[in-house]
Order: structure tokens, then C-alpha cells, then sequence
């Protein structure tokens, strides 16, 4: 044990549990690929920390703290939370990753271990592509973030499309960026493939409601393949209350006439579901005729993985960070989100069981690559390099 790097993840969503969002399940997916190949494996908030268990693929706490009094002040200073303390004191992690930026005091850190940060989209990109005004907060934000991004150890990027994205927005230069796509742990999907072949009349969206998640888009898309003849119904996976849009974003929603476009919309043709569990989420993939992303922007959203890998075709904007991979080997259809035309043609298509069984078998070498060697090695060798790097 003594010669495997100890890696740590620090992120406020806990990597376990049947309803995680895309970060942790990033992280979940991480530590068993790291585990398996010479690594222990982390997660902290900065109070719980737990170690992932590669003999059981899930996680175990192994020790919490109270926040105290002083615990705000504290996460604007990580090497002082007493779950970070602890990792770095006790449990001597070689590296810390902070897997969607951060925007505090990170320089302290380096002193005890390597950093690495992951770009996702930090909460200032996430609102800029969310169209939103920055405040004074969000400014400051954005200053730490890129202070941050050039004192690390090293920068990691999971698509060129979030690297030069991050690039321009903090004004650092690419050659900082290690671009490598998110690897998926294979173990953590039960397969069914007979199940895989009987597709059913419905397409499936997987998303917050957010602006760069498109939902107007994927809308007024699905109104015009209605009206184009389409016959499948759409299922639309997303927060608890449709509805209950938070601030800032439910000013854009009214701007945007989505609930408009939801009156417009028959009952049987459109269901909201309230966050599932992601077995339930699968299930719904499995059967059906695509999976559809048409998000405005997205570094590489877990949901087009976990599609692959039970074998859904895809129709997916042209602006995300899959594109390349997508388009390499043929795994579904890109469209432009802003042509509804062009998206209901897509849908159309997909209706045609001849088209859903190429594209599922395509989707197989996709898939391949994700749980490929290739990629894994690339991944593990990338920490190893942070560990050994001067």
C-alpha cells in the first residue's frame, strides 16, 4: 500500500448515491479508475472525508468533523478545513484536485502536495453562459480562479472545447492546459443487453433548467417535429419542480416563453420527470429511440457517456465538448440547436429502426473508447506525472 499515490478530491457534492449530478458523478467514476491502478482514493468537503473502497466499488466514510465556528472563514482557506488538514497531516495525499476550479486560497496547499484542477465550467463561466450580468462577487470569483489556475501544479481540461473556453475567459494561454476526455468506470454499470434492442417511441432528455441547457431550444425543436408528423413522446429528466425556477434564472425563463411553449404541448406527448435515480435513468435510455442533448454550451456532460455505454443513440448540439469524439466514430447525429428544422429532421430520422441500430451499433465504439486502455493509461499517467514533476 505504501507505494500507492494517495489522491484527494475536494468538492461540496458527495461522489455516492442514486441522484448525484455530473461532478460527482466525474469524481465516483475517477476513483474507481484510479483505485484499480495503483492509487487511494479521497473525497472531502472539507468536514467528511471518505476512501474509496476498490474491493467494494463504493465509497466509506472514514471521518468527520464539526464545522466550528469559524468554518465560512475557513473554506476561503482549504489547508485550514480539518478534513483537508486531516488528508494532508494524517493520510499524506500526494495530490488535491479540485474538480471544477476553485476560488480560493489555493497556494498554501502546494507547500504539503501537488494541485490539479479540472476544468468544468467554474461558477463565473457558468454564468456568463448562462447570459447573466456578473456582480461583484462573481468578479472577484473570477479573479481568484485564474490566480488559482496559474498556481497549480497542473490544469486538466476534459475537452479542447472547455480549454480554449477557460483559456479565454481568465486570459491564460493553452499551453497550460492538458486536455484528456472523462475515462468511465465500466464496473459501474449493470449491463443488460438484451434489453438494449427492444427501443420504444420516446426520446429522453437528461438536464438541469438552466439557459445553456437549451430547454426553449429542445422545446421548440420537439413542437416542430410534432408538427412535422412525429410520433414519439419526450421524457424530460430534471430538478424537482419544473417550475420552480431559482433567481436570476426565472427571469430568463419567462424571456424565453418556455411556459409558453410547455402549454403548447400535448400531455401524452411530453412528461417532466422529477430526478431519478440513475439505474431509473439507464432503464429509460436503454429503451429508447435517442437520447437528445441541445445544450448551447457543455465541456463534456456525463449524460452523453452514460448514454453510450447502454448502447442510446444520440442527437446532441454541435457545441459541446464531444464533438470530436462523436464525430470520430460516427456515434450520433449533430445538430445545430438553434435550427429547430434541423433538429426535428434528426428526430425524424431516428424513428426509422434501421437508423436507431446503426447508430447503437456505432455508439459500441464509442463506448469502446471510453472504457478503453488508451484511455485509462492516459488518465493514470497524468497523475503519476503531476507526482513526479518538479
Amino acid at each position: 500500500m505504501s507505494n500507492r499515490i494517495k489522491i484527494a478530491f475536494f468538492h461540496d457534492s458527495e461522489p455516492w448515491g442514486s441522484k448525484m449530478g455530473g461532478i460527482a458523478t466525474y469524481i465516483l467514476h475517477r476513483a474507481s479508475i484510479l483505485s484499480k491502478n495503483n492509487f487511494n482514493v479521497y473525497w472531502s468537503d472539507g468536514l467528511k472525508v471518505a476512501f474509496f473502497n476498490n474491493s467494494i466499488n463504493d465509497w466509506e466514510i472514514i471521518k468527520e468533523f464539526n464545522a466550528g465556528k469559524f468554518f465560512r472563514v475557513k473554506k476561503r482557506l482549504p489547508d485550514l478545513l480539518p478534513g483537508i488538514k486531516y488528508l494532508i497531516d494524517e493520510i499524506k495525499i500526494d495530490i488535491i484536485e479540485f474538480p471544477d476550479s476553485y476560488s480560493y486560497k489555493i497556494k498554501p496547499l502546494k507547500k504539503k502536495c501537488k494541485v490539479v484542477i479540472q476544468c468544468h465550467t467554474s461558477s463565473p463561466v457558468r454564468e456568463f453562459l448562462n447570459d447573466l450580468r456578473p456582480g461583484i462577487r462573481s468578479k472577484l470569483n473570477a479573479k481568484r480562479i485564474k490566480k488559482n489556475l496559474l498556481n497549480a501544479d497542473k490544469i486538466l481540461a476534459c475537452s479542447y472545447e472547455i480549454a480554449l473556453l477557460t483559456s479565454g475567459f481568465y486570459k491564460i494561454h493553452t499551453d497550460y492546459f492538458n486536455v484528456i476526455p472523462h475515462a468511465f468506470a465500466k464496473e459501474l454499470f449493470n449491463d443488460k443487453k438484451a434489453e438494449q434492442r427492444e427501443r420504444e417511441n420516446y426520446f429522453i432528455a437528461v438536464a438541469n433548467v438552466e439557459y445553456l441547457k437549451g430547454i426553449d431550444l429542445l422545446l421548440k425543436a420537439f413542437l416542430q417535429y410534432k408538427k412535422n408528423g412525429g410520433k414519439n413522446k419526450l421524457y424530460y429528466v430534471g430538478p424537482k419542480h419544473l417550475f420552480d425556477v431559482p433567481p436570476p434564472m426565472d427571469k430568463k425563463w419567462i424571456q424565453l416563453g418556455t411556459d409558453k411553449l410547455l402549454s403548447e404541448l400535448k400531455a401524452e406527448d411530453f412528461e417532466f420527470i422529477a430526478y431519478l435515480t440513475k439505474e431509473k435513468v439507464y432503464d429509460l435510455m436503454r429503451k429508447a429511440s435517442a437520447t437528445i442533448v441541445l445544450s448551447r454550451f457543455e465541456a463534456f456532460t456525463m449524460v452523453i457517456g452514460e448514454a453510450s455505454l447502454v448502447e442510446c443513440p444520440l442527437i446532441v448540439s454541435n457545441r459541446l465538448g464531444w464533438n470530436n469524439l462523436v464525430n470520430k466514430f460516427d456515434a450520433g447525429i449533430l445538430v445545430n440547436p438553434y435550427n429547430k428544422e434541423e433538429v426535428a429532421n434528426a428526430m425524424i430520422m431516428v424513428e426509422n429502426k434501421n437508423t436507431v441500430n446503426e447508430y447503437s451499433e456505432n455508439i459500441k465504439n464509442l463506448y469502446g473508447y471510453l472504457i478503453s486502455d488508451e484511455l485509462y493509461s492516459k488518465t493514470v499517467n497524468f497523475y503519476k506525472s503531476a507526482v513526479n514533476e518538479k
